[in-house]
């Protein structure tokens, strides 16, 4: 009698086992999924399958206060600092603008670097992609949720400034521009240098979902790395000839402008200050244009 108890028993515990395991739906190759997300529910659509093409799938969840949701996509999301919280803090999904909103690599910015304010006998030429910058962190401030955003963050950039003709040298502790030996065949004589950037900027957006928008504001920059590269052939041979520890102007400050049209960034940017301190070299101010990829 004891045995059959406790056959009884153990097959009960089984039953209830059973019954209580989760159920996993598994379908290869869905033809379309479709996620709806609002305040209060989510509600998530399948439709079409390898198997079977006239496969269809629904499921809803309600959404409260004590659900406890997680979402897992199958890409790492660099622009959304929200993949470094843990899961449980991940759950509230946001439907709208925020007030404060901080992101990581937000835009990239890729330009052309451009000369004014030359000293006389410089000549400079202009490159695609002579300018390049990456937004470590920005912080957008949406007051009232409007039309009207004010962001700042920081900035990590990279410039280069090339002579068409003439090239740079830097015999002791100052850049000099210098006619290229006779001996020597020219391909480059290039300047470069860094800059980590603070911007400051108003947004102003208009339209249905705000595809369009314009936005302007000071920017102040500090400049590091200094550099020169010199790339020429003599004899038959090919030659590079670096310096560094160039003397830039360390701290500059500038304006950046530009347009936003159906996600499309277009900008200038226009500095009024030296690239080298004065004194250490020829005097020359730069301005820029380019696009932003967010």
């Amino acid at each position: 009698m004891k045995r059959m108890i406790l056959l009884a028993a153990l097959f009960a515990s089984s039953a209830v086992a059973i019954a209580q395991a989760p159920d996993t739906l598994h379908v290869k190759k869905v033809e379309d999924v479709t996620v709806i997300t609002s305040q209060n529910e989510q509600t998530i659509i399948l439709k079409g399958s390898a198997e079977d093409a006239d496969f269809n799938y629904r499921s809803s969840v309600r959404i409260t206060p004590e659900s406890s949701i997680s979402i897992s996509e199958n890409n790492f999301d660099l622009f959304n600092l929200d993949v470094l919280k843990p899961v449980e803090k991940r759950a509230e999904q946001h439907s709208g603008p925020r007030v404060f909103q901080v992101e990581a690599l937000e835009y990239l910015g890729l330009g052309v670097s451009m000369t004014h304010d030359v000293a006389e006998g410089l000549d400079f030429t202009s490159r695609p992609f002579s300018e390049l910058f990456v937004s470590l962190v920005n912080l957008d401030i949406r007051p009232g949720l409007g039309p009207v955003v004010l962001s700042t963050g920081i900035d990590l950039g990279y410039h280069s400034y090339r002579l068409g003709s003439d090239m740079f040298s830097k015999p002791e502790k100052d850049l000099l521009v210098v006619p290229v030996p006779d001996e020597w065949s020219l391909k480059k004589s290039v300047l470069r240098s860094n800059y980590l950037s603070v911007p400051w900027k108003i947004r102003f957006e208009f339209g249905p979902k705000r595809s369009l928008a314009v936005f302007g504001g000071p920017e102040l920059d500090f400049n590091f790395g200094g550099r020169i590269k010199n790339k020429y052939t003599m004899d038959g041979g090919r030659f590079k000839k670096k310096d560094k520890d160039i003397a830039l102007e360390p701290w500059t400050w500038g304006i950046m402008a530009g347009v936003s049209i159906y996600g499309w960034d277009l900008y200038f940017r226009y500095s009024p200050c030296n690239v080298i301190q004065n004194g250490r070299g020829p005097a020359f101010q730069t301005y820029s244009f380019g696009i932003l990829i967010n």
